[in-house]
């Protein structure tokens, strides 16, 4: 079985864009869902890395991470880009809070 990155990397980016959206709409949200879908293979490398090094608070905060980024693709694939957009600048805030507090 052959795994084509590309096709994987375009199946993310046009992960629920409608047809009805003007073309600045779509070109961000394709760059969102870049963001996500970097944002979650980077969380998944830190939790293991987080949990090889026995650092359960890192691994705790990466897991949030991308247990998020799970959550905005199913909140972008059902078009609720608004709420997407406010847990995105929620998810910022906190996440920095949560390093800062470390």
């Amino acid at each position: 079985m052959k795994i084509n990155i590309s096709s994987i990397w375009h199946k993310f980016s046009e992960n629920g864009i409608d047809i009805k959206l003007d073309d600045p709409e779509k070109k961000r949200i394709r760059i969102l869902n870049r963001i996500i879908f970097i944002n979650a293979i980077l969380a998944l490398i830190f939790i293991i890395v987080d949990l090889s090094n026995f650092s359960y608070e890192g691994a705790l905060i990466s897991t949030v991470t991308f247990l998020i980024s799970i959550l905005l693709f199913f909140i972008i694939k059902n078009k609720l880009y608004k709420v997407a957009k406010w847990i995105i600048l929620l998810f910022i805030i906190l996440y920095i809070s949560a390093i800062c507090l470390l």
